[in-house]
Order: C-alpha cells, then structure tokens, then sequence
C-alpha cells in the first residue's frame, strides 16, 4: 500500500473543507429536486395511480393488502 497517495489524498480533503469560498453542504434551490404528481402503473396490480414522487411506485390499495404489509409483495 502506497501511503504517499493516502496522505496527499487526505490533505486534499482537509483543503476542501476548510476553504471558505462556496458552501459544499448548502442547499441551493436550484438543484433541490422538485417533486411532482404523476400518473404511474403500479408495479403489483398494474393500474395507474396518481403517484407524489417518481421512487413511488405501489399504489394505496396495493400497500393496504396484507400482503404488502407482512413483506410478500
């Protein structure tokens, strides 16, 4: 293992931290994601729903089953 790569890589991160000149962490509003209703086929029945956000994909009637809520779907 090399440690000059380590060490110079570590000096690396503390100069990024500690300049002051942009805000890393910050969030800025024009890359907040905005979130919009679509309509989307539900991955269990197929039947479109109206879904809030495009990682939802199981639409309500389907979560309602046991099913769904025991882990089986």
């Amino acid at each position: 293992m090399d440690h000059s790569t380590e060490s110079s890589n570590a000096s690396d991160l503390v100069s990024h931290s500690t300049d002051d000149s942009e805000d890393v962490w910050g969030e800025d509003e024009a890359t907040t994601p905005i979130y919009e209703n679509r309509e989307r086929r539900c991955l269990a029945c197929h039947e479109p729903f109206e879904s809030a956000w495009s990682g939802e994909r199981i639409c309500r009637s389907c979560k309602a089953k046991a099913s769904w809520r025991s882990g089986w779907l």
